[in-house]
């Protein structure tokens, strides 16, 4: 499966599927999300913090 962010395709294992949606679904970087993050998921999500397209959330 591929993750699309900012014209960037993202390749990714199918079991990460349901954690990419919950990613798009809440439009920012859930604490609840990196719990439970596999490691595929969790290098994109570090690449997306480190080119300031993702923030973490703050709450």
């Amino acid at each position: 499966m591929y993750l699309f962010v900012c014209g960037e395709a993202f390749e990714l294992p199918g079991s990460c599927r349901e954690q990419a949606r919950r990613l798009c679904d809440d439009h920012r970087l859930n604490p609840d999300l990196l719990q439970d993050a596999e490691p595929a998921l969790l290098q994109v999500l570090v690449q997306l913090v480190n080119e300031n397209w993702l923030e973490p959330c703050n709450d």
